[in-house]
């Protein structure tokens, strides 16, 4: 991977945790030296992997999501919902995929 994708990568991970720290939550960017048992933004109840560019692979996404929430779950004894927020190059809006029961969890009971 070359510097300007680690880069763009970075920048990435920075917007999405303002975003979230902007809606009140504790949220912070790992270094990478860091990473080995944490994910791309912390300070959050959920297993977030950030993605950014011009055509991003969803399914290697969601999986390398769903395994390292897995092995944070054998790890550590607590369960996280693996989350992947993406943006495509140029775009302003970030989006997110994740399981259906966790977003019907996060949405809570219809009014």
């Amino acid at each position: 991977m070359s510097k300007s994708q680690r880069d763009k990568g970075k920048r990435g991970e920075r917007e999405v945790a303002s975003a979230l720290r902007a809606w009140g939550y504790d949220a912070h960017r790992v270094q990478q030296s860091e990473r080995a048992y944490q994910c791309d933004v912390e300070g959050t109840p959920w297993w977030l992997e950030v993605k950014i560019g011009k055509s991003i692979r969803f399914w290697a996404a969601i999986a390398q999501a769903d395994a390292d929430a897995e092995a944070e779950a054998s790890r550590k004894g607590k369960s996280r919902p693996p989350v992947v927020a993406f943006r495509r190059d140029g775009d302003t809006q970030w989006r997110v995929i994740m399981q259906l029961e966790d977003a019907l969890d996060l949405l809570g009971e219809p009014q």
